[in-house]
């Protein structure tokens, strides 16, 4: 066939083959999509800047790697029924991961069994407030930040780690309040929640008209009651002026 057409077999095939090639990939779409390019370019930039910055407090990519004291704690409290696998960090360096906790196949989606989640809880002490559980997951989710600077596809911590994290994130979604601070750690984590998707969260607006007026009443509120004169009770008159019967 291809000598009838006049041409040889390899023009052949590649002009069969680009019969068969899509106009444009969805990937290309991307790529040649001057918006994409420049918030690629961005996003590049910016997380240079984020890895020399934390090189020179850390002084090196495997410290960034380096387990956490929480980190070590957790790793303890399991591990009597865990099981570790080697692997090697974007640091070249040689560490362990947990595989399997408690006969569960640790995965993003890992729950934790019964007396994995009562380990992890009291590896190290659990907090006693909401404004607690919201300073440790930032650190938490601050940690992995870090990580996935100098991790190509990001990066997933081990499965106690991952399981703490849940907890928390539960606590801080669904305990009651005890005070105006656990209010207020409440409304900080649904927007750092909501912040934690973007690079810069300041190109974008939040479109929760509901929640903003929450934030507004609770704010109001507030202020009103830390503005509202404290209740003295008067003092019985005798105690006042002395006992009116005494000599």
């Amino acid at each position: 066939m291809a000598n009838t057409a006049g041409i040889t077999l390899n023009e052949a095939i590649a002009a069969s083959d680009a019969e068969l090639r899509p106009a444009f990939t969805f990937a290309d779409l991307f790529e040649n999509d001057p918006e994409f390019k420049a918030r690629r370019d961005k996003t590049e930039r910016l997380n240079e800047l984020k890895r020399r910055d934390l090189l020179q407090r850390r002084g090196s990519v495997k410290a960034v790697f380096d387990p956490t004291p929480w980190e070590l704690l957790l790793r303890s409290a399991v591990e009597t029924f865990s099981l570790l696998m080697p692997f090697t960090d974007p640091s070249g360096t040689d560490r362990l991961y947990t595989a399997i906790l408690d006969g569960e196949i640790c995965s993003d989606l890992t729950k934790g069994t019964e007396l994995a989640r009562k380990a992890i809880r009291y590896a190290f002490s659990w907090p006693e407030t909401l404004a607690d559980a919201f300073c440790e997951i930032k650190r938490w989710y601050a940690l992995n930040w870090e990580r996935s600077l100098f991790a190509k596809y990001g990066w997933w911590e081990n499965a106690e780690v991952e399981i703490r994290k849940s907890m928390i994130e539960q606590m801080l979604n669904s305990e009651p309040v005890r005070s105006w601070e656990d209010l207020q750690a409440r409304f900080d984590w649904n927007h750092f929640k909501w912040s934690s998707q973007w690079l810069d969260s300041s190109e974008h607006e939040r479109d929760e008209p509901f929640i903003d007026r929450l934030n507004d009443d609770f704010r109001i509120l507030r202020q009103l009651h830390s503005a509202r004169p404290t209740s003295r009770r008067r003092r019985p008159l005798v105690a006042e002026q002395g006992d009116l019967f005494s000599p």
